[in-house]
């Protein structure tokens, strides 16, 4: 079975394993039903409760520095239909929920009166979104892997079907596409009052083909391409007056994936989990950073 990880994102299921989640749900399908969602959402409520009481606590404390909030934020993009119902309900799901309390001290007012169907006593009081919208961060920290494919399904939570990915050479975490993070950051500093912003996450992985062992180094040459990619994005973003502070790739290591275990691979850096001592080898996209970083100054005219 192959899991994905984004909204509206469905299982890849043998006729076997389609049987027997016919006879009992699987926990991932109800986890991305509107009523575990609408469940979800009062949990976030309060996270987002205590997030604004945080913020206010560092800026009482007079500390000398900036406090962000770090979101797995992703363009809803319909390849047929770029601005149908399932592309504007999946952001508002997905990017808007939080993103519209914090700056505008509401949620989206469609995919709120769905939630109370299934959880009536969720009735956020005007004092406690003003103080979330108080309680704002001083810049966002946006994980961005890759644009949500949808499209129009009424059979679907919210409407929203999955697209599958169509690259010739898939990631783990979806469609490879630089230009959808640009998208996703002009869409972030139009519409939420040019906010600063920080990317905190940015990374791919290919599988064993994209983890081959040459001569002191991994090839990844798959994970370099994406890196670069991203990396120019970031400067185009900043060529746009973008308020976007700082970039951070995912990840230096490979590590423990939520989902995946040490089964698959994120880092610029291999770990051989086999080995007592973790041995560390870099990779290709290792010295792809390194050279991009390095050639800056020439890229950018600086003195």
């Amino acid at each position: 079975t192959k899991f994905l990880t984004r909204p509206g994102d469905i299982f890849t299921l043998t006729p076997l394993v389609k049987y027997f989640l016919s006879k009992t749900p699987s926990p991932y399908e109800k986890a991305l039903s509107v009523q575990s969602r609408a469940e979800q959402a009062q949990a976030m409520h309060h996270l987002l409760l205590a997030n604004a009481r945080a913020v206010r606590n560092y800026r009482e404390g007079k500390f000398h520095g900036k406090i962000g909030i770090a979101l797995n934020l992703s363009p809803c993009i319909d390849p047929v239909t770029p601005d149908s119902s399932a592309a504007n309900t999946c952001s508002l799901v997905h990017n808007g929920w939080i993103l519209d309390a914090l700056y505008r001290g509401v949620y989206p007012a469609s995919i709120e009166s769905n939630y109370r169907k299934y959880a009536p006593s969720f009735k956020p009081s005007k004092s406690e979104m003003q103080s979330i919208m108080q309680g704002r961060p001083d810049f966002i920290g946006v994980n961005y892997y890759s644009p949500t494919l949808v499209k129009n399904d009424d059979s679907q939570p919210f409407g929203v079907g999955n697209v599958a990915n169509s690259d010739k050479f898939p990631s783990y975490n979806g469609p490879v596409s630089p230009a959808h993070m640009l998208q996703l950051l002009q869409w972030l500093d139009k519409n939420y009052d040019h906010p600063e912003m920080i990317i905190t996450e940015n990374g791919a992985g290919f599988g064993a083909s994209d983890e081959r062992m040459g001569t002191g180094v991994v090839l990844d040459p798959l994970r370099a391409k994406y890196l670069v990619g991203h990396a120019d994005i970031v400067e185009k973003a900043r060529a746009e007056k973008i308020n976007l502070s700082g970039y951070l790739f995912w990840s230096f290591l490979d590590n423990f994936e939520w989902l995946f275990g040490y089964q698959n691979r994120f880092g610029l850096v291999s770990v051989n989990f086999d080995d007592p001592s973790l041995k560390r080898t870099p990779k290709s996209s290792y010295f792809a950073y390194k050279d991009y970083i390095s050639s800056y100054k020439k890229r950018n005219g600086c003195k």
